[in-house]
């Protein structure tokens, strides 16, 4: 993801509507400290599409011979979907207030 779209989003979500603010203007805390946080967003969704694509398909990051199949039950689907519609939707409320 391009750096300056994660820069762009954390000011839009956190320093223009004072999430973060910098106790000393010269230490530039608030803005690092909101990059960090959309970092982490995107983390957190790089690591459930790895969690559901090894559901799907039984791709690694290890060479053979450490294959294996992954057998997923409802509650790997329902944690899947619960955590990202949860992403989503504090994203999406984060945005929301941004713009008024």
């Amino acid at each position: 993801m391009d750096t300056t779209f994660k820069t762009n989003l954390a000011n839009e979500l956190y320093i223009v509507k004072k999430i973060f603010e910098d106790l000393s203007p010269s230490t530039g805390g608030a803005m690092i400290a909101a990059q960090e946080v959309v970092n982490q967003l995107f983390t957190i969704f790089d690591v459930l599409f790895d969690i559901s694509s090894k559901a799907l398909h039984t791709k690694t990051r290890y060479p053979p011979p450490l294959e294996f199949r992954m057998n997923p039950g409802y509650c790997e689907a329902e944690f899947s979907l619960t955590l990202a519609l949860s992403i989503t939707n504090y994203l999406l409320d984060r945005i929301r207030l941004s713009l008024s």
